[in-house]
């Protein structure tokens, strides 16, 4: 395996780890709205509406936006869909499913979506992925 493809699926799972709580830059009283933002997407199952999840905190999606970007330094949208390939990510390493279903289970709704944004966030496609990760899996001492 290439160096720098070892080190980008690394540097990937430690940005993205699931148990990485968002780095919060800043308090005050929008902290609360985001943190429950925060847990109902990462407990969402894929079908998860970032406008829907903005009205059901009671606030208008511009503004939401806004909270949420000052405190994760990143937009909603760009969190979930983060959220999304790490799930897919651990789907692919451990399970056999192919791929457009880990697209489907994971709330892209084009297979294609989802290739692409994999490829642009991991560095590799998800086949590599899989053939990668579980090709290290399988060579770590144990």
């Amino acid at each position: 395996m290439k160096p720098a493809v070892a080190d980008s699926i690394q540097m990937f799972r430690i940005m993205h780890s699931n148990s990485q709580q968002p780095k919060l830059l800043c308090a005050g009283k929008s902290l609360p709205m985001v943190k429950k933002a925060i847990a109902s997407m990462q407990t969402q199952n894929g079908d998860l509406d970032i406008l829907v999840l903005a009205r059901e905190l009671n606030i208008n999606y511009r503004t939401f936006r806004h909270a949420f970007r000052q405190y994760t330094g990143v937009s909603p949208c760009r969190y979930l869909l983060d959220l999304r390939v790490t799930h897919a990510c651990n789907l692919l390493t451990q399970t056999s499913q192919t791929v457009a279903a880990i697209s489907r289970q994971t709330g892209f709704t084009d297979a294609n979506h989802f290739l692409h944004y994999f490829k642009k966030r991991v560095g590799m496609t998800p086949s590599q992925w899989r053939f990668h990760s579980q090709h290290k899996l399988n060579t770590l001492p144990g």
